[in-house]
């Protein structure tokens, strides 16, 4: 599952507000997130995933307990695919760009885009179409971060606007989108709050401004709003992704501006430390399996891809040519999708699997003049929601689905079922141009 990528933006090192006073409003631009008091921290999620819409924003300790079925059984050992076909996604009725946010194991896709009327609002593609999927009453905009396999969206509503580089909010409030119709779900307290991940069991988390301006991280579970507070000696946090073991990966913020990735579990928020040499790390995704994605930074402005899993951090590299990464999502088979950029702005979207780092763009035909700048989610058949520019330089959300290798001894590419995948969860891209 995707947290909340704002890739819409094609962000290019998201940055996420970490507050300790009340602020006027929100930007998010190309380069990131800020806010009136300049406390910011790197942060992954929507392209606003967290990627985006963190994404230049979103995910921790492995507690016992019992796990849903994830069978390695019911999927094939993953492998690098020999290419992709890919679809462009197009825009809502009038609209200019799109950007995608998630997908799930049914096919479907959520993102923003926006509208003839000038508005931004979050949809759903079902296949054929991209749904509208409206917003909250006293809002104009939307932005979906995640779905879930039941088609129910994380999303925000907000007031101020939206381009294809960068947002502004003057007020902001998380809702579920299920049945055709949006679920307020309410505040910690402030006027600002984003909905940024969603599991099997309609939990939603995400963050929000408190009455004293903090932000927190919150999980929403059958109608309450749960404050998750911040690792000691915090000063904000904010959750960017939930799997259907209820535990939340995300950040917490500190007045020095570092941040540390978290994990909340059974009622504990865990650090989970940083990769050797960085100073500040942030977990953007969870699987199934309890993997956890990210990146860590340091005060160079250099980030570093990870996976950690039973207690420990793998460092996934960088594309040649690239100076840093970080990765947006995963499924539950392991395979990784992110972002490599350099300090000018210029990136390119990978894939990671069993050790193997590769560059999408190579993987789609070169013939269909598109250039992916962010890869934003994957589901467990291995297709690929990213943003990108089309052959026309326009920003669109494109689906990658795999081509089967050739049949050999060990039979053919597959992934069980076919199916068709973070805000503020977050993701890491550059703006289109």
């Amino acid at each position: 599952m995707s947290r909340l990528h704002i890739t819409a933006l094609a962000l290019a090192t998201l940055i996420v507000p970490i507050m300790s006073t009340p602020v006027a409003g929100f930007t998010i631009a190309s380069v990131g997130w800020d806010n009136d008091d300049s406390s910011i921290a790197p942060n992954a999620a929507y392209g606003l995933r967290g990627s985006g819409f963190s994404d230049a924003a979103a995910r921790i300790l492995h507690p016992e307990q019992s796990r849903p079925s994830v069978n390695a059984a019911d999927f094939t050992t993953s492998v690098i695919p020999a290419g992709y076909t890919v679809l462009d996604l197009g825009t809502l009725s009038g609209g200019t760009f799109s950007a995608a946010a998630g997908i799930n194991n049914s096919g479907q896709v959520v993102g923003i885009s926006d509208t003839a009327g000038g508005a931004t609002r979050g949809f759903l593609y079902n296949g054929s179409s991209l749904a509208d999927l409206g917003t909250l009453s006293g809002y104009t905009n939307s932005l979906a971060g995640d779905v879930n396999d039941s088609g129910q969206a994380a999303a925000t509503a907000f007031n101020g606007f939206g381009t294809s580089s960068g947002f502004f909010f003057s007020s902001s409030r998380a809702f579920l989108y299920t049945n055709g119709a949006p679920i307020d779900l309410g505040s910690l307290g402030g006027s600002f709050g984003f909905a940024t991940g969603i599991n099997n069991s309609s939990q939603v988390t995400g963050y929000s401004t408190t009455a004293s301006g903090a932000t927190r991280a919150f999980l929403y579970s059958s109608g309450s709003l749960l404050d998750l507070g911040t690792l000691p000696g915090g000063s904000s946090s904010f959750g960017f992704d939930i799997n259907d073991l209820s535990q939340v990966v995300g950040i917490t913020g500190f007045a020095d501006g570092t941040s540390r990735a978290s994990l909340y579990s059974g009622g504990t928020l865990a650090d989970l430390g940083t990769l050797t040499g960085y100073t500040s790390s942030t977990a953007v995704a969870i699987s199934n399996n309890s993997q956890i994605v990210g990146y860590a930074s340091n005060t160079t402005g250099t980030l570093r891809a990870f996976s950690y899993s039973n207690g420990a951090f793998t460092d996934l590299g960088v594309l040649s040519g690239y100076t840093s990464s970080a990765a947006s999502d995963l499924n539950d088979v392991g395979q990784i999708v992110g972002s490599a950029f350099n300090v000018d702005g210029s990136s390119d979207v990978f894939l990671y699997d069993g050790g193997t780092l590769v560059n999408l763009n190579s993987l789609i035909p070169s013939d269909l003049g598109i250039d992916l700048f962010a890869a934003d989610d994957i589901n467990n058949s291995g297709q690929i929601v990213a943003t990108g520019l089309n052959d026309d330089g326009q920003q669109r959300a494109f689906l990658l689905t795999p081509i089967p290798e050739p049949s050999t001894g060990t039979g053919l590419w597959a992934f069980g079922t076919l199916g068709l995948v973070s805000f503020l969860k977050r993701r890491i891209a550059r703006a289109a141009s």
